[in-house]
């Protein structure tokens, strides 16, 4: 694992700098559902999801060229994970290089 030391502080580098490309905003998922368009002159190249640890829910990202969508999930033990039906708070990072 030693020769891929380089590799690995080259990639945490790239990383940084995207995340701290931009600034965290507020956002809503009403219903435990949320829908951007993306700049077609800024695309985003990273989506951070940041919430609050005390849900316990996760987030589901899709998107392509034109737009992203996030579902809220939630997990019960031995069952399937299902949409969340309340409206989720959360912080939005559109990070580009």
């Amino acid at each position: 694992m030693s020769g891929l030391t380089t590799v690995n502080q080259a990639v945490r580098l790239i990383l940084s700098l995207a995340r701290t490309s931009a600034n965290p905003r507020p956002r809503t998922a009403e219903s435990g559902f949320y829908q951007e368009a993306i700049d077609s002159q800024a695309p985003a190249q990273l989506v951070r999801v940041g919430l609050d640890p005390a849900l316990t829910v996760f987030p589901e990202i899709s998107g392509h060229k034109n737009r992203f969508s996030i579902r809220f999930l939630s997990a019960e033990p031995g069952q399937r994970p299902a949409q969340q039906r309340e409206d989720i708070d959360f912080r939005l990072t559109c990070c580009v290089f």
